[in-house]
């Protein structure tokens, strides 16, 4: 058998030595993006209920960040008064654990895309088929190739659905 003997340096304090411990605050940042229909939104007010509270409003990319956040559970919300948006959720936790962790909350939303629009082609009383109609404005804007363009069938009929709330123009070609 073999035996090893092991030194291990000890240091002791004095009696008199006061022995202090720190109290450390562990602290990370919130942060995330708000988007509708992938492009980030502006104005949308973000807050932050927890340890520490606080409330911002998003940025033109439709970023937020709560910085120096204390470690805990945070519930984060947004609300907007965009009334042709809709989120699938507008609440959502964080957690903050660790110095320095970065927690990212993102909320994807959509426009409310309910509208339509239906015409029919008519030549007297028959319908035309075969006439080009081209929707353009909107809240999106549409010209040139992001116009949305429908053809009339039997009956001279065209329709556009799924279109936001707008303002839109229909051009005839083809007649």
């Amino acid at each position: 058998l073999m035996a090893a003997l092991v030194a291990m340096p000890l240091t002791a304090c004095d009696e008199d030595e006061a022995v202090v411990i720190t109290d450390v605050t562990i602290t990370g940042t919130i942060s995330g993006t708000v988007t509708v229909d992938g492009a980030g939104m502006s104005g949308v007010s973000v807050t932050l209920v927890g340890p520490t509270s606080q409330a911002v409003t998003t940025g033109s990319g439709g970023t937020f960040t709560f910085a120096s956040v204390e470690a805990g559970i945070y519930g984060v919300s947004i609300s907007t008064s965009n009334t042709e948006v809709t989120f699938a959720e507008s609440a959502k936790t964080a957690t903050i654990t660790t110095q320095g962790q970065t927690a990212t909350v993102d909320f994807a939303g959509a426009y409310i895309r309910t509208g339509s629009i239906q015409g029919v082609v008519l030549a007297g009383n028959t319908g035309v088929v075969g006439v080009t109609a081209t929707l353009t404005g909107g809240p999106e804007n549409l010209s040139g190739s992001t116009a949305v363009v429908a053809t009339s069938t039997v009956g001279g009929a065209f329709s556009y659905s799924g279109l936001r709330k707008g303002t839109y123009t229909v051009t005839l070609s083809n007649v």
